[in-house]
């Protein structure tokens, strides 16, 4: 059984500082930055971290025909004058953009589709030089095309070692998700699977869709979608997530990892784990209720378990990273009556849900706008993310949206850092006995205490002594009669500095 908590500060006689993300001060302004370009609407916001800390963000216009546009910024927001025109690039080319990736000689390349039509679309590509000018070494003049008509183009690109590019998405005459795979030059590589396509065949599904990939260190492909499926009980649709998985011999497997025919469970991004195995992200529901999920598939047991955010608005998982320590970080959308927000979700390195992050595990971004919509997240450094996508007003008119935040990845309000270097409690949920590991920098009289939720003193549980400098161990029991529940561990100076941790006592 899992036990969620939120924690009222105001209530508590000392401070607890939530792991609500901060603004940061130093980007865009107040953290924020809207990017247009002459006043034209843009959508998408699919953006990519360079080696020099640049970001480039890309997306297409939906009313000025197959529009390119492109914008690079400094690490600090600011527009980056030796790209494009003073860090924009406004292209009407013969393709759009859904994604956008880095190649190992330091080019840009665009993924998408060409066609204005959804029933005459063809996956396309485009190639940028470094400076965001067209590189008419690739393809004819800068564009190439791939055989096969989709409705939504590519939706995910990976280079492999040997430079060539795979790419998945959907085909509309069969409306079945495959990867193909280009050559360097843009040209169809034909020697992968089926002239250059290696289709996942999903069963007799109304609509199949691949929305991402990832590749590991030995060139194994991972695929996630999801298939619009019919309960044959209720005649209701459904959706039902899968992974896909394309073995450096060219074979492939195809696995549903659906729990239910009842739920709409729909992937948006995997991504491959330090540990081999897989992490996938997106929207689950269950009748009105929408929730952020992350999915841990165990590649050795070939078994997934499942973690929801649950809040009472209607949420949805798009992308996520991996931050410092393991957590997984998940960027979605809150929808409302009046709009759309960015949305943040935190879960443990094992999948479960960080509840000491934001209001139970999620974190609404409020730009003061009206329909936000993020698309990518990444992982900085010193506990800073940035989420990018498109903002919109009651016009229907969009830009480009960067948000930067900054993180604690601690649990409170760290003023004994001058005297402690490092506190461990362990295993937290609890259920007998706490490990406590205090790695004190300085010599100091400290008293250990035990909080209810709701700032009662329930327990002194070491009074006031001297700890000299060095590593202290403790093993405290917990009182059996505790209900299962959120608790604070408070470790405090004579001076009544304090370090304050959360503890979960579980059954």
């Amino acid at each position: 059984m899992k036990y969620y908590w939120i924690v009222v500060l105001l209530c508590l006689p000392f401070s607890i500082s939530a792991q609500n993300p901060e603004f940061d001060p130093d980007f865009g302004e107040g953290g924020i930055l809207i990017q247009d370009f002459e006043g034209t609407s843009n959508e998408g916001g699919k953006s990519i971290i360079l080696p020099s800390g640049k970001i480039l963000i890309a997306g297409k216009s939906p009313f000025n025909g197959l529009r390119l546009a492109i914008a690079q910024f400094m690490p600090d927001g600011q527009l980056d004058s030796s790209f494009g025109t003073d860090g924009l690039v406004d292209y009407f080319m013969d393709v759009t953009c859904n994604q956008v990736i880095r190649l190992s000689d330091g080019k840009i390349l665009v993924g998408g589709y060409s066609g204005t039509s959804s029933n005459t679309r063809i996956f396309g590509f485009t190639r940028l030089l470094q400076d965001g000018s067209i590189d008419t070494d690739f393809g004819d003049n800068g564009v190439a095309f791939f055989s096969g008509q989709t409705t939504f183009g590519v939706q995910d690109m990976i280079q492999q070692e040997d430079g060539k590019i795979v790419f998945c998405g959907t085909s509309q005459s069969s409306f079945n998700p495959f990867v193909g795979r280009i050559n360097e030059d843009g040209s169809t590589d034909t020697s992968f699977g089926d002239d250059g396509v290696i289709v996942f065949e999903t069963g007799n599904n109304t609509s199949r869709f691949a929305w991402g990939m990832d590749m590991d260190d030995d060139e194994t492909l991972y695929v996630c979608g999801e298939t619009n499926n019919q309960n044959q009980s209720t005649g209701a649709d459904f959706f039902k997530n899968w992974i896909g998985k394309i073995n450096p011999d060219g074979t492939s497997e195809f696995k549903f990892l659906s729990s239910s025919d009842e739920n709409n469970e729909q992937i948006r991004d995997i991504k491959v784990m330090p540990n081999g195995n897989i992490a996938i992200t997106g929207g689950w529901s269950n009748g009105d209720k929408r929730s952020i999920a992350l999915g841990i598939y165990n590649t050795t047991l070939e078994e997934i378990s499942f973690s929801l955010i649950t809040t009472d608005d209607t949420d949805d998982g798009y992308a996520f990273t991996f931050q410092e320590g393991g957590k997984i970080l998940v960027t979605g959308e809150r929808s409302r009556s009046g709009g759309s927000r960015f949305l943040l979700g935190r879960f443990n390195e094992d999948g479960s849900v960080d509840t000491s992050f934001g209001d139970n595990g999620s974190f609404e971004i409020d730009i003061d706008r009206r329909d936000d919509k993020p698309v990518s997240i990444h992982a900085l450094s010193d506990n800073k993310v940035l989420v990018t996508g498109q903002t919109g007003t009651s016009s229907r008119t969009f830009q480009y949206a960067l948000v930067q935040l900054i993180t604690d990845l601690s649990a409170s309000d760290n003023e004994l850092t001058d005297i402690v270097n490092a506190v461990h409690v362990y295993p937290n949920p609890v259920i007998e006995e706490l490990n406590l590991e205090i790695d004190m920098a300085l010599d100091e009289e400290l008293k250990i205490s035990l909080y209810s939720k709701n700032g009662l003193l329930l327990s002194t549980l070491k009074p006031y002594r001297r700890y000299v400098s060095g590593t202290h161990k403790f093993t405290i029991k917990i009182n059996e009669s505790l209900s299962p529940d959120l608790y604070f561990l408070v470790i405090e100076d004579i001076l009544m500095k304090r370090k304050v941790l959360p503890v979960f006592k579980s059954e």
